[in-house]
């Protein structure tokens, strides 16, 4: 299949249908989190060799949609889009990078080309190497919070505590949005066309994984869609969906929120996925798997239970790299987090490249 390139701007029918042109849009994913920066095995910004490659191999999976962390949640490693926030109010100073800027345009670019539509987490739960809420409550309150990835919210209540900062301190409210609305008006060096009007990122995310928002900071996820489309209107905007569909943060009733979404691992299945879409097209939302496991036994049966649910636009596997990126290499066939290389450096992965192309095919078909 080939992307048609400058693909048009994507848009959600009120039955729950990503369409194009108006028709039916189902595509193909991935993630690729080191689109912009990596750090493996150092940290460092990706060459645009590096990131042709990866949209390369995004081309040879038959891949339309890549959802990339780094585009936007880009505030923790020594190459940071983030450099730091000042002054107090509703309208914060934010310091950026600009060579990071030009790689993130770079990106955008060359993804616009090959009609490769690009999806970016505008936060992140964890506090990976890219950034994540705990980097915004460092800003303000150094030293609160640890900034060690080992140390999260699922098991340290102390950090858990600090990191709530993020919902519930003014300031910091008040900075990612300044971010958000930055991010969304900057202007392409390259194109010259605003992030909020580019096709090519036809959809924004709230955040990855975001389940602290969902206990402990009822619509927040709802404010942030809010404040995105003041800015972008046509932008279609995702939740932060994780383990299921976070009800308790009412994403699923916020007119700003066009499509739910969720992440499929051991502990998800096909039925899980068929439920989760009827539930989003209850509701009148379309519906993604914004990352699921694609060497697990049950992975299959999820591509699957995608195709056949007819809202559902999207299955992203987690994680398309190149073959010089080392997340997880190692990682037991079958297990949660595998490296995804193409074309696959063994048998096993060749025979799952192959699968997961004709997955996408059949997707893009209505097949």
């Amino acid at each position: 299949m080939r992307h048609p390139a400058r693909s048009p701007r994507l848009t959600v029918t009120s039955s729950g249908r990503v369409q194009r042109h108006g028709s039916d849009f189902r595509v193909g994913g991935a993630n690729a989190f080191q689109l912009i920066t990596n750090d493996y095995p150092s940290p460092r910004l990706m060459a645009p060799e590096e990131i042709d490659a990866l949209l390369a191999r995004c081309q040879a999976l038959d891949v339309g949609v890549l959802r990339a962390h780094t585009l936007a949640a880009s505030v923790g490693s020594p190459h940071t889009l983030v450099t730091g926030v000042s002054g107090t109010g509703p309208h914060p100073t934010i310091g950026y990078d600009p060579e990071v800027w030009a790689t993130i345009d770079y990106a955008v670019t060359q993804a616009g080309k090959l009609g490769i539509y690009l999806v970016a987490p505008f936060v992140d739960e964890l506090g990976y190497y890219h950034g994540g809420k705990r980097h915004w409550v460092n800003f303000r309150r150094p030293g609160s919070v640890s900034m060690d990835s080992n140390v999260k919210a699922a098991n340290s209540p102390t950090q858990r505590a600090a990191e709530n900062a993020f919902y519930q301190d003014q300031q910091i409210v008040w900075d990612f949005e300044q971010f958000i609305r930055d991010w969304l008006n900057h202007v392409n060096s390259r194109t010259g066309i605003a992030f909020k009007d580019d096709p090519t990122l036809s959809v924004v995310q709230v955040g990855n994984e975001l389940w602290t928002a969902a206990q402990d900071a009822r619509g927040w996820v709802a404010d942030k869609a809010a404040v995105i489309k003041s800015v972008a209107p046509d932008t279609l905007v995702m939740d932060s969906g994780a383990d299921g569909l976070q009800v308790e943060d009412m994403a699923w009733a916020s007119p700003h929120v066009d499509i739910l979404e969720t992440h499929v691992y051991s502990s998800f299945g096909a039925g899980d996925v068929r439920r989760m879409a009827d539930f989003a097209k209850t509701h009148g939302k379309a519906f993604a798997v914004g990352e699921y496991a694609w060497s697990t036994a049950g992975a299959p049966d999820v591509e699957a239970a995608v195709r056949r649910s007819r809202n559902v636009f999207t299955s992203a596997l987690w994680s398309l790299q190149n073959d010089a990126d080392l997340h997880n290499q190692g990682a037991p066939y079958g297990s949660d987090d595998v490296a995804f290389y193409v074309p696959g450096k063994d048998d096993v992965q060749r025979a799952a490249v192959a699968r997961v192309t004709r997955h996408h095919r059949k997707l893009a078909r209505g097949a």
